[in-house]
């Protein structure tokens, strides 16, 4: 049951990620193709790692762990990218760079909770 409701959270904020960063695509150039699928990618693979760890762990603790950190990307995303480009009022050219440093933080942020998450599986 746990694992299902992590799936429906990591397809969730897929879909939120890819949703968002597509939306805001500007330009039809083949660069920014590849750049916008090389940064849905990065911010993708924090909710894959969470989920596939749900999948392997036993523990209900641990699955919960992992789900409020699938929740908890998607509520950083959801502020940080709104922040930025939904709800700034004066966009500058430097804007753009947050598109690198978002999803640097958030597989950060997923590693340390994949750590906690096993560190309870492993150990309680």
């Amino acid at each position: 049951m746990l694992h299902s409701f992590n799936l429906i959270l990591a397809g969730a904020g897929m879909v939120a990620v890819t949703g968002s960063i597509l939306l805001e695509l500007n330009a039809v150039d083949i660069f920014a193709i590849t750049f916008a699928g090389f940064i849905i990618a990065a911010t993708a693979a924090p909710y894959a790692l969470l989920a596939a760890l749900s999948r392997q762990v036993d523990s209900d603790v641990a699955r919960i762990v992992c789900g409020l950190g699938l929740a908890a990307l998607s509520a950083f995303w959801i502020w940080a990218f709104g922040a930025v480009f939904w709800w700034n009022p004066t966009p500058d050219a430097q804007d753009g760079l947050a598109l690198i440093v978002f999803p640097a933080l958030m597989i950060a942020g997923a590693g340390a909770v994949a750590i906690i998450a096993w560190l309870i599986a492993r150990f309680a």
